[in-house]
């Protein structure tokens, strides 16, 4: 009997370990999450000779945030802000100018998420949404000036007025629970500019008419904790 008793207990406690934890998980549920994100887009980096502005890019440390609600155990809706770092690069141009560009962009969205059921603690969630995108731009100018003796002039830094970008925005986070209520996610995202104000990309080419990315690769790692 006290044998039966012992297996029982050590079949449930092994259950309990390998078992993934859904109760949180239930409609009606929220959570709050964000992290470190690195993002990195298309552009100019360092110092890189241009005959005409180009947008600079690289790979840079952002971070987001973000809160959702569970609509059923396998879906939720939520709403994200993200943000790449800044972007820098120098541009020497014609007529002894050079261009000094600065940019980041803000990502604010809503999400679709998936959650695939598992039978671990560690499943995949597609997600998939919609992101308007806030363009910061700034650019300082220095001029080679020969008279009356050759010198630098520096601009003022001055803004870049940038329209806001709609996005498509799809990915995937593998989630890794570490207990009820919480999570570590790590996490990708591929955004995917569709199209500026009513012009077009025309007001964002008349600040960088040599190019302007179109989509943004990030990933990173986000925690979730779960109400």
């Amino acid at each position: 009997m006290n044998q039966s008793i012992l297996a029982f207990v050590l079949v449930t406690a092994v259950a309990g370990v390998v078992s993934p934890v859904f109760a949180q998980e239930e409609a009606g549920a929220f959570y709050l999450q964000g992290g470190v994100m690195f993002a990195h887009q298309d552009g100019v980096t360092g110092e890189s000779p241009q005959t005409y502005v180009a947008a600079p890019g690289g790979t840079t440390t952002g971070w987001a945030v973000g809160a959702g609600v569970f609509a059923a155990p396998f879906l939720s809706i939520e709403g994200e802000l993200s943000s790449t770092g800044m972007m820098t690069a120098r541009e020497p141009s014609r007529y002894g100018i050079t261009y000094n560009e600065e940019r980041r962009d803000r990502f604010i969205g809503g999400n679709v998420r998936f959650h695939v059921p598992s039978a671990s603690p560690v499943h995949l969630e597609p997600l998939v949404g919609l992101a308007l995108i806030h363009h910061e731009g700034w650019s300082t100018t220095d001029r080679v000036v020969l008279l009356p003796q050759p010198h630098v002039e520096i601009d003022q830094r001055r803004a870049h007025d940038l329209p806001n970008s709609v996005a498509l925005t799809t990915g995937a986070d593998l989630l890794i629970e570490g207990g009820r209520h919480f999570a570590v996610l790590p996490s990708f995202r591929w955004i995917i500019r569709l199209g500026t104000g009513t012009n077009g990309d025309f007001e964002i080419t008349g600040a960088y008419p040599d190019g302007f990315p179109r989509y943004t690769l990030s990933g990173g790692v986000l925690a979730r904790v779960v109400f």
